[in-house]
């Protein structure tokens, strides 16, 4: 369960013009609409063919805080199993099945979607958005509460399926084995996702869109079917441990299904591989030190079209490394 936030429910409400809805088809002496479609969105027959246009091909919106919001709800279920194999003593593994839907998730509905859907079909689920003013049916205007306006504030429309598997395994391997009794031990562990279903329904009776294995800006953002952490850490003698860490990015391919030829740029991000190396050292009870090196091999992150991860810098994804190689050093003391 997630409650609805602050912002959420009490940014102010305002309404102002959007370009998203460039024109009114109820409007004009002549409307582009029917009657019959017109009445679906408060269109009376009084006013059908008097009603003015939109200004400057922008209608009006309005936007802020919903205080109808509900909170957004999951069933969720997980099958797992443990393994401690008494052949293989010093390592144990997991894996979990993860199954959640969830529902009423929190989001706006496109106001082109609003108008469209309500004028063609009169679903109420839209055409409670088109608030015309009562007094002369118009989409435009500055008051809030007074009509002419679609509400673009935040619903709960949205479902989703999530389910895929999470997996864990450790082993401790001491050099005793070996005859190396002052040596210490190595330590293995690895952390992996694999995504099964990413199915997305964004509003009632909408087609769903499937995101595992996908990115692009329906998705909001890259779902690789594999990712995970594998990290080799020798715990030396004398307090000292020296680790190396590799990181596993999976592939992912564009949602819209654009092939190599036409967009090669945005049809499919690579495997990324980062590799990191840290050591630490206790010098005493009350002193201790630690450093290493990030990204090693500085690995840049794959580039991709502005348009295909919302407009914004930079032009990939926030799940790879930006920052690029980087060096960090610690010095702990207690007193």
């Amino acid at each position: 369960m997630r409650a609805p936030n602050l912002l959420e429910l009490y940014t102010p409400q305002s309404v102002t013009n959007t370009s998203d809805v460039s024109e009114d088809a109820c409007a004009g002496s002549s409307p582009t609409a029917t009657l019959e479609q017109c009445q679906r969105t408060g269109v009376t027959q009084a006013q059908y063919g008097h009603i003015l246009q939109c200004p400057a091909e922008q209608c009006a919106t309005l936007q802020g805080g919903n205080l109808d919001l509900q909170p957004e709800k999951a069933n969720t279920y997980t099958v797992g199993f443990l393994l401690t194999p008494r052949a293989i003593p010093g390592f144990t593994a997991s894996v979990d099945y993860f199954h959640i839907k969830l529902n009423g998730i929190i989001n706006n509905i496109p106001l082109e979607v609003s108008y469209n859907n309500c004028l063609n079909t009169g679903d109420p689920t839209y055409c409670v958005n088109v608030v015309r003013n009562p007094a002369n049916g118009i989409l435009f205007g500055t008051t809030a509460g007074a009509g002419g306006y679609i509400v673009g504030t935040n619903v709960n429309v949205a479902s989703q399926l999530l389910t895929g598997l999470d997996v864990q395994a450790a082993y401790k391997l001491g050099f005793d084995t070996f005859g190396h009794d002052g040596w210490g031990s190595l330590t293995f562990a690895l952390m992996g996702s694999y995504g099964g279903k990413n199915k997305n329904v964004p509003l009632p009776g909408a087609d769903s869109y499937e995101c595992a294995g996908k990115f692009g800006l329906t998705c909001s953002g890259l779902f690789p079917k594999w990712r995970h952490s594998l990290r080799v850490t020798w715990n030396a003698p004398h307090d000292v441990q020296l680790s190396g860490t590799w990181r596993y990015i999976g592939h992912a391919k564009n949602e819209d299904g654009s092939d190599s030829t036409s967009d090669p740029i945005s049809f499919k991000v690579p495997a990324v591989n980062y590799f990191d190396l840290a050591a630490a050292w206790n010098i005493s009870e009350k002193l201790a030190v630690r450093g290493g090196v990030n990204n090693l091999f500085d690995k840049d992150p794959p580039l991709l079209a502005n348009a295909v991860v919302g407009n914004a810098l930079p032009n990939t994804w926030n799940a790879y490394d930006l920052v690029g190689r980087h060096l960090f050093v610690a010095l702990t003391a207690r007193f």
